[in-house]
């Protein structure tokens, strides 16, 4: 016997006796033993040491646990599991037969009849974890046990547990989740997060190699395999068996759609279409897809796959494009715990090779993260902690490639790219960078006076190199690109009217006019800039000695995500010189209502908001009918009303500048909104709009956040520390009573922690709120109005997001694991909760969240990336 079953063994002595080893996968051993309790035979499975060594074993077990309730006479259950010894296991029934798997490879093939009937029961196992939120991720022969001619769906929610479990460190393992043959084209792209859609496309191969003998998509290697399933469509099943009737084609051929929609909405829309002789697919009614637009689906999918997969092999960016170089537009994914801060906050090296990004963890955060083309998953750039997340900084890549340069607390400091010990180059400067070509220098924007400067990069004292004409307008020049010759740097000269893109002849001083624009970047002979409205990614040919444009501007990106603020724009492409091109793409966002078991459900189907708009602020009214929240662009947002029943969706407020929602009257007549131009005001607006918003209180840095109990009048806000342009800072939480004086002397401040996000209790005896210290944020709880006594500390590891249930029983918050969680008050002196979790945040899913009168959440959902775009030279041809 080995050490290893002998520990196991030991370790499981008291509930099981191990016999033998039954099998061994990929990512788990499994041993037939007796279970005492119970007397009877069960398979235990354990995690292989090398992933239980990633995996988080409380968060694993958790989820695993998920599925032990799943019961259909087609699943096959989970009777236990736990952690003995450093053991990850879980416990099954012992199933005396054989799996599918086996069964195939000793028949080859199935009749039509078992396979139809098989698949059926196959389907309506999925089809009940499905109901249940259960998604298997890795159905394949393997995992379909024979019991007595039945089959059995086993190890279901063990592919979610292993990736909730271990997120990015199985990538660091070698392992991936499922199984080559069986992936569908999401999973081979590396995204992370699947739906039912995968478990429906699996299903469909398993049919397929059922009926004909062999998988849908095959190669010699593993490589291959994913090539062929992102690239091709596999012969009808009836052209390789001509006893398959025309139906069961169909199915096949809509269960391997590549894109997820396309697929079975459902696995009981599936087994409904096998017992239907008409069903036909969609191809046999509706026109082909062009040659050419299939071949570009294609190639991105296969790109994708090969970004994921050919790490080390070969890299995403050419040392030049060919001419005749195919065009690759590929969406990367980010993972959760790295999403793409605020609009932008990315640079590409000179070469293309690499990618450096802000990335928000959760709770916000934040840290430089680094993507090279020969990677599959990004690594951090230790050093780069605790970047201020949304107050538009600049990352910029060397030249060499080998340091980075960021924006932090107002100051910019050089980094290497693999991490270490950050060097200040000088402060008084706003998030604006770049390098010049041989590397000695920086140019940066000034806070004071709002031009350029240059700093030495090792640091040193600044050399002013352009102030704003003033007497033109001009308030400010942002975003230098110093050009080759290092003999030049363009810039956008923004003033009260439309921005310009200009450039400065650095041994005169001479300031040269080139074309109304944002945001400008050269690359390979073209000037790239944004287009005056912020909504256009654009390029020209442009002379660099001469410094002006030869050509006509061509869209290269109609919908380009982030800019478009009014105070210091905010970059949403990166582009080098090679071919590649990096951009943030415009994101349609859906209001979503969650459920406190983590169900999402679309408010309104039709309702879609650009995210370019900043939905945000969002406020369930009292009764539940309606939601009020904020709409519109940076620094110009609205108060807007939707209600919650399929009605209209209504502007609320006109006034200049910025205005958000804050919270309703308990009579849901009134709302206390933030509202001003340049630091924001706490106003009253009445919900019909009958009569003007009334200043409620002036406050001379601004308002962030607030909270209002309206039966006492007790109102709990935050300041902003300096202006509005720095809010995501929090500052202090000051309580307020209108028509009682100011803010009282009770309020929240301490030199030790940044204070924000205050919510009054429904009863109004308790505050919660975030506090800031050492770089990290959590959820706190302290007695209301008094506040002179201490306070706990709610989460345990990293908060945000504080919110009370209606029945103020529990206060809700999303912890460090983004997960959203329940604290229920158990004491109140000396005040003491108990916490349990309700569920995972899914990628996309906003931390901007309002709690309905019934206890759902109302927010928003989407899905963050970035678009790749290889070869670019190919869209301004």
């Amino acid at each position: 016997m080995t050490d290893t079953f002998e520990r196991l063994q030991a370790a499981l002595q008291d509930r099981y006796r191990l016999d033998r080893l039954l099998g061994e996968g990929g990512m788990a051993v499994v041993y037939l033993a007796h279970d005492l309790r119970h007397d009877r035979m069960v398979a235990v499975k354990v995690v292989k040491p090398e992933l239980a060594g990633a995996l988080g074993s409380d968060r694993f077990l958790r989820e695993i646990r998920t599925t032990a309730s799943l019961q259909h006479p087609h699943i096959l259950p989970l009777f236990d599991s736990g952690e003995a010894d450093g053991f990850l296991y879980y416990v099954m029934p012992y199933v005396e037969g054989e799996s599918l798997r086996a069964k195939l490879d000793r028949e080859g093939q199935l009749s039509v009849t078992d396979a139809v009937e098989l698949t059926a029961k196959v389907a309506g196992a999925l089809q009940a974890a499905h109901d249940a939120g259960v998604v298997h991720r890795d159905v394949k022969p393997a995992n379909i046990l024979m019991s007595r001619g039945e089959p059995l769906v086993a190890d279901f929610g063990i592919a979610l547990a292993l990736e909730v479990g271990g997120g990015d460190r199985l990538t660091e393992t070698g392992l991936s989740m499922g199984t080559p043959n069986y992936m569908s084209p999401e999973q081979a792209t590396g995204v992370q997060h699947v739906g039912r859609a995968t478990d429906i496309y699996a299903l469909g191969c398993i049919l397929y190699e059922a009926l004909v003998g062999d998988p849908p998509f095959q190669g010699s290697t593993a490589v291959a395999v994913l090539g062929s399933i992102l690239s091709d469509d596999p012969p009808l099943a009836s052209k390789q068996r001509s006893a398959v009737p025309p139906n069961v084609d169909a199915v096949i051929q809509t269960a391997l759609e590549k894109i997820p929609a396309d697929r079975f909405t459902t696995a009981a829309d599936l087994a409904a279409a096998l017992a239907d002789p008409g069903y036909r697919h969609r191809s046999n009614a509706q026109p082909a897809e062009t040659g050419q637009s299939v071949f570009w689906k294609r190639t991105a999918l296969a790109l994708a796959a090969a970004s994921v997969l050919l790490a080390g092999l070969s890299g995403w960016a050419f040392n030049r494009p060919a001419t005749d170089a195919p065009l690759f537009q590929v969406p990367l994914h980010l993972p959760d715990d790295q999403a793409l801060a605020g609009t932008g906050f990315f640079d590409l090296s000179r070469d293309g090779t690499v990618l450096v990004y802000q990335g928000v963890g959760r709770l916000g955060r934040t840290q430089l993260w680094v993507r090279r083309a020969t990677e599959v998953a990004s690594t951090p750039i230790t050093g780069t902690e605790g970047l201020n997340p949304g107050i538009v900084p600049d990352v910029a890549i060397s030249p060499d490639g080998a340091e980075v340069l960021f924006w932090r607390d107002g100051s910019f400091h050089v980094v290497p790219i693999t991490g270490g010990e950050p060097q200040e180059v000088t402060d008084s400067v706003w998030g604006s960078a770049d390098w010049s070509p041989d590397g000695q220098w920086v140019y940066l924007r000034r806070m004071r006076p709002s031009g350029l400067t240059r700093v030495p990069s090792a640091g040193g004292a600044p050399e002013i190199v352009t102030l704003p004409d003033t007497d033109a307008g001009e308030t400010g020049h942002v975003w230098p690109d110093v050009l080759p010759s290092g003999e030049a740097v363009v810039f956008e000269a923004r003033s009260e009217g439309e921005s310009r893109i200009k450039a400065v002849r650095l041994s005169s001083g001479e300031i040269v006019d080139i074309v109304a624009g944002r945001y400008p970047r050269y690359a390979d002979g073209r000037l790239f800039f944004a287009s005056p409205d912020g909504d256009r990614l654009v390029a020209a040919p442009f002379d660099v000695d001469r410094q002006t444009l030869t050509g006509d501007p061509r869209t290269v990106v109609p919908g380009l995500r982030g800019i478009g603020s009014p105070l210091a724009g905010s970059v949403g492409y990166a582009v080098s010189g090679t071919g590649v091109l990096a951009y943030a793409p415009h994101r349609q966002v859906v209001v979503s209502m969650v459920t406190p078991q983590g169900a999402l459900l679309a408010v309104d189907p039709s309702w879609r908001l650009d995210s370019a708009d900043g939905p945000s602020f969002f406020v369930s009214s009292p009764d539940g009918m309606r939601v009020a929240f904020r709409l519109g662009p940076r620094g110009e947002g609205d108060v807007w009303i939707k209600d919650l029943d399929g009605g209209p969706l209504s502007r609320l407020t006109y006034r200049a500048g910025e205005e958000r929602p804050l919270a309703w009257g308990a009579d849901g007549r009134v709302l206390i909104a933030a509202s001003g131009e340049t630091g924001l005001d706490l106003w009253t607006v009445l919900a019909d709009g009958s009569e003007e918003p009334r200043l409620l209180y002036d406050h001379p840095t601004g308002i962030q956040a607030a909270s209002w109990h309206s039966q006492t009048g007790w109102i709990a806000f935050a300041t902003v520390l300096e202006s509005w342009i720095s809010e995501p800072e929090g500052g202090e939480i000051f309580f307020l009573r209108p028509g009682r004086g100011g803010p009282s002397d009770s309020a929240i401040s301490s030199t030790r922690s940044t204070n924000t996000s205050p919510r009054i209790s429904p009863d109004g005896t308790l505050l919660a709120h975030t506090a800031t210290e050492g770089g990290q944020t959590n959820v706190v709880l302290r007695s209301f109005p008094e506040a002179t006594g201490g306070r706990i500390q709610i989460s345990a590891d990293g908060g945000s997001s504080p919110a009370w249930a209606p029945s103020g029983s529990e206060l809700y918050y999303v912890n460090g694991d983004a997960e959203m969680m329940a604290a229920r008050v158990v004491s109140r002196s000396p005040l003491r909760v108990e916490r349990r979790r309700l569920f995972g945040m899914s990628p996309g899913l906003s931390r901007d969240f309002s709690v309905t009168p019934n206890g759902d959440f109302i927010t928003t959902s989407s899905e963050p990336e970035l678009v790749m775009v290889f070869n670019w030279q190919r869209l301004l041809q």
